[in-house]
């Protein structure tokens, strides 16, 4: 069929050229951030342990890639999807040849060829069947962003985790700084107390020296104490993503709470159970193995039939026509199939990688839960021991206090000696030091049931850690307590 093609068709040929050159060349430049600079905006005044989760929930560096991953494999749904759908697309050209090219040896004895052609259409391709390796490619894809969301879950039970951790760290040494400046203090009134003493003649030079001693001794711990708080604020401004100047000795931020002890009773088969049925890690596992048996079926397509439907409609110039605008006109429609029947046993070989894949993904599961339990009870035991380590020390403190002051007493009628006064003063430091260490170890030890069981343990900690609902099944009645709180805004959700 001869036609004319109008000359806006011809003008959009050549748009349509064009903008296809045009696709290849340098992308435009997006200013970025310059290096060094934040993002986030500054935090300044006082941090409870509420604050700090939350801040950590909407600044955390790991809590955010593992955002951005959930976002990225949402993309790669979308593009793995779209090879189940049709694909469109225009195409033209335009070219010239030499006309030796155009009319070859026998141009003298025919019509002679325009040397200038063109031509233009547009196609559309079906995929019809191919061994359902796009719908397993899908699942796939929808697996792995599943897998991004648990990775999120279990990203933050970390994070809270760590958090926790940092923030017990400060406050476990500020009290350590109080406890060792109280020693420094009462060593200090004891050097004053010998000095009126050889003053007064009632006690030796050997006496001063000896107080001098123990209060140069007791100086180091205060250094390291302090130096340890300003190490634990710089961790804890780390784990929050908290910038701040060179100059600055501290970060910009005080931390206020208290080392509280709260009783609480827990049995180890129910926290086992617990875990079993929430902790990401072991979802993530068994996920891993429904990836790999999808994957099976990609690899068995290979050896089966690939079959698509294509249709169109084309302008081609007709160069037998003097006139450059003549064209020939049509539409196309068709469906084409490719068959490997030999790929070299190349289809072979990938379903027995998979296979392997898909034992080794089992045997991964199987580890993963011996993981998870073993965690779980060396959490369990711990807390046990911190809980007995807290109530062997809750007295020893008020009984230390009581020793010194009747060894000072016994000192002042003549009835104890110096040494008696001093181990006394020793014994209340380390009666203090093994108290705080202890509701230390209790609190970090509470903090990291709730890590391995991946679900609050305490009821004050329901307030504290945000429910991961969206990305976990509902949450299961466990213990005895309430259902967490709603999670904040900070997390991505889920779609």
């Amino acid at each position: 069929m001869m036609a004319t093609l109008p000359v806006h068709l011809r003008c959009g040929a050549l748009f349509l050229f064009v903008l296809a050159c045009s696709a290849h060349a340098e992308p435009r430049k997006v200013p970025v951030a310059e290096a060094g600079a934040s993002r986030l905006s500054p935090v300044t005044g006082t941090l409870d342990l509420p604050a700090c989760l939350n801040l950590a929930l909407a600044r955390n560096t790991d809590i955010l890639k593992a955002q951005q991953e959930i976002k990225r494999l949402h993309g790669v749904i979308v593009e793995v999807r779209a090879e189940a759908l049709p694909q469109a697309s225009l195409t033209a050209s335009i070219a010239t040849e030499a006309d030796e090219l155009a009319n070859g040896t026998f141009g003298a004895f025919g019509p002679r060829r325009q040397q200038s052609f063109w031509s233009a259409g547009v196609g559309i391709t079906q995929l019809l069947y191919n061994g359902g390796a796009v719908g397993a490619a899908i699942d796939i894809a929808r697996l792995s962003e599943n897998n991004a969301f648990l990775q999120l879950d279990a990203t933050i039970d970390a994070t809270v985790f760590l958090i926790r951790e940092a923030y017990y760290n400060v406050l476990v040494t500020r009290s350590l700084i109080d406890v060792r400046e109280a020693t420094v203090k009462l060593l200090e009134e004891e050097l004053a107390n010998q000095e009126r003493r050889l003053n007064a003649g009632t006690v030796t030079r050997f006496n001063v020296l000896r107080a001098e001693v123990e209060l140069a001794n007791a100086k180091p711990p205060l250094i390291r104490a302090r130096n340890l708080q300003r190490i634990a604020l710089i961790n804890l401004a780390r784990l929050l993503a908290i910038d701040y100047s060179p100059e600055a000795t501290n970060p910009p931020f005080r931390v206020v709470g208290n080392l509280d002890y709260q009783p609480s009773s827990f049995k180890l088969e129910d926290i086992l159970g617990q875990a079993a049925r929430r902790r990401p890690e072991i979802r993530l596992a068994d996920q891993q193995i429904a990836i790999a048996r999808r994957q099976l079926v990609i690899d068995r397509s290979g050896s089966l039939p690939r079959v698509s439907a294509f249709g169109g409609y084309d302008f081609i110039s007709d160069r037998s026509k003097n006139n450059f605008d003549a064209a020939n006109q049509g539409w196309r429609v068709g469906v084409q199939g490719q068959w490997d029947i030999f790929d070299g046993f190349r289809t072979a070989g990938k379903l027995e990688q998979t296979r392997a894949e898909i034992t080794a993904a089992e045997l991964d599961s199987e580890q993963t839960r011996r993981d998870v339990d073993a965690e779980v009870r060396q959490a369990y035991f711990a807390w046990v021991e911190a809980r007995e380590l807290i109530l062997s020390q809750r007295k020893n403190v008020e009984q230390a206090t009581e020793a010194l002051r009747l060894a000072n007493s016994r000192f002042d009628v003549g009835a104890a000696t110096q040494l008696d006064v001093l181990q006394a003063n020793v014994a209340l430091t380390d009666a203090r030091t093994n108290e705080l260490e202890a509701r230390f170890d209790y609190n970090l030890a509470i903090a990291r049931l709730e890590r391995v069981t991946s679900a609050p343990v305490l009821d004050r900690t329901r307030a504290l850690v945000p429910s991961r609902a969206d990305a976990r099944p509902a949450p299961e009645p466990s213990l005895g307590l309430p259902a967490p709180s709603s999670r904040p805004a900070a997390v991505l959700k889920r779609r």
